[in-house]
């Protein structure tokens, strides 16, 4: 995905970035690490590509699951 203006305020300062997020999942925090990303400069709003969305998918549904679902 090529994006080349932020949709939250309109700005042209994007750049790629790798970064740690935290997501709360159901009252649970997961880490996820190493994150590329595209970021606006000027708000910080985040554009994730469908990589490292189909990434945290895995990751929340591996939560969701339990420790014992990875064993199976």
């Amino acid at each position: 995905m090529l994006i080349t203006r932020c949709i939250t305020c309109g700005g042209q300062q994007l750049s790629d970035v790798i970064e740690t997020v935290e997501m709360n999942v159901e009252g649970s925090i997961i880490v996820i690490e190493n994150l590329k990303m595209t970021k606006c400069k000027n708000c910080g709003e985040q554009y994730l590509d469908k990589k490292a969305n189909d990434y945290i998918d895995k990751k929340v549904k591996e939560r969701k699951e339990g420790p014992s679902s990875s064993m199976k």
